[in-house]
């Protein structure tokens, strides 16, 4: 079971990483640069989700969607960052 999960890791890195190039690939950065943060993360994310859509990756809405956000988040350069933020802070973290 476990050379199965290690299995689909590795491959749900890889379909990432091919759709994560090709919508570098895409992206008018000097345009993105000119766009304020919120419209610029909107735009960016409507684009990662129609190259996921338009790509035959066998991955639910749910897997698509949390695929759309890490890739974003990446672009973005927050990465696996972006979860802290995500998360209410607790009064014990004060």
């Amino acid at each position: 079971m476990g050379n199965l999960q290690t299995f689909e890791r590795t491959e749900y890195q890889q379909v990432k990483a091919d759709l994560h190039r090709k919508i570098l690939d895409r992206l008018d950065l000097e345009k993105l640069g000119r766009t304020p943060g919120d419209a610029a993360r909107e735009e960016v994310l409507l684009l990662i989700r129609n190259t996921v859509n338009s790509e035959a990756v066998p991955l639910s809405f749910a897997e698509r969607e949390r695929l759309a956000r890490e890739i974003l988040d990446e672009i973005f350069g927050l990465g696996p960052l972006s979860l802290c933020s995500r998360i209410p802070a607790s009064p014990t973290s004060w």
